[in-house]
């Protein structure tokens, strides 16, 4: 493809354009896709309105850069603006209260997909959906992943480590 972003493994990533066919009777078929560790693509027929169209693929375990391509699947006249790519994968965070305990924030970019986690262990999409801060025990390894009709659009995982300075403010022994 004509473009060959950098990316990195087991990350979801969206391509998306705003596009739109010329008025008439012929509506062509706009093709996305991208090539990021195997083929991905999707169709959309064009309509003679603006309109944004995305393709969301996770880049494979090898994988290093993502061939882009956008192209007409069919005849006809169309528009093309905007071309975005960009990493759609959920964001997990560590949060300390003030009281030391380990808390795991969780946030997604993506509306239309279920976030899910599991400590300690792989997401699936029937682990528990996030619904807010996620308390730990102590150290553990927090995956969180976003599915759409039950099948994994991305992954993320976060280590976190319990130790006797979360949540502590730093005292200086001696003052500056």
């Amino acid at each position: 493809g004509p473009f060959s972003p950098r990316v990195e493994p087991d990350r979801s990533y969206r391509l998306s354009v705003w596009a739109k066919a010329a008025p008439g009777d012929q509506r062509p078929t706009l093709r996305l896709g991208t090539n990021m560790g195997g083929a991905d693509s999707v169709f959309h027929e064009l309509t003679p309105e603006w309109k944004r169209y995305h393709l969301d693929a996770m880049a494979g375990a090898g994988a290093a850069r993502a061939g882009l391509s956008v192209s007409l699947a069919t005849t006809g006249t169309a528009w093309v603006d905007l071309l975005e790519f960009y990493d759609i994968s959920p964001r997990v965070v560590s949060t300390p209260s003030p009281g030391g305990d380990l808390r795991v924030m969780m946030e997604s970019f993506v509306r239309d997909a279920e976030l899910r986690y599991a400590v300690g262990s792989e997401v699936t999409a029937h682990s528990p959906l996030y619904t807010g801060l996620i308390d730990l025990p102590g150290s553990a390894v927090v995956n969180a992943g976003l599915f759409r009709d039950g099948l994994p659009l991305s992954t993320a995982h976060l280590a976190v480590h319990d130790h006797a300075a979360v949540g502590r403010f730093v005292d200086l022994a001696d003052e500056p």
